[in-house]
């Protein structure tokens, strides 16, 4: 993917495939040399404009606690716990109930993460969209997003 439009349209596609409210990339737009500020660079299915506002540091919210460890994290009912809504303004703003993150590594460093969320946690919805989740890393849309991020 060669630009901002491109991955708007392809994460569009990816949230009406699998059958999800929201799908969002974050990513550091700090310039070199200079603190990590990871934001949300791309979003589909979002309520409103209020995830622009989110700055999220290195460990600290759901995309910085991703981004420090590198690995998938895997949220579910967020709504009912005040803490995570705290936690995760992602999910605070946009209404998340489960969230399901992914690190995207390129020469095994996170460049971005891939945020998967439904606002209804219920159990038909996780058991349609979470194997599928799963298996992102391996997938078309994971190496799509991956090519956009390296390209940037």
């Amino acid at each position: 993917m060669s630009n901002q439009r491109e991955l708007q349209v392809f994460l569009d596609q990816m949230r009406v495939a699998m059958q999800v409210d929201f799908v969002g990339v974050a990513q550091n737009v700090a310039l070199s040399g200079m603190p990590k500020d990871i934001r949300w660079v791309a979003v589909s299915g979002n309520l409103g404009e209020d995830y622009q506002t989110i700055r999220l540091r290195i460990g600290h919210g759901i995309a910085g606690l991703v981004w420090r460890t590198g690995r998938t994290i895997c949220e579910n009912n967020i709504q009912s716990q005040p803490g995570r809504l705290i936690d995760y303004p992602i999910a605070r703003v946009e209404k998340l109930d489960q969230v399901i993150a992914y690190p995207l590594l390129i020469h095994q460093q996170v460049k971005a993460v891939l945020l998967i969320g439904n606002r209804t946690g219920n159990f038909e919805t996780s058991n349609r969209s979470l194997p599928y989740m799963g298996q992102l890393e391996q997938s078309i849309e994971y190496n799509e997003v991956k090519k956009w991020v390296a390209g940037r």
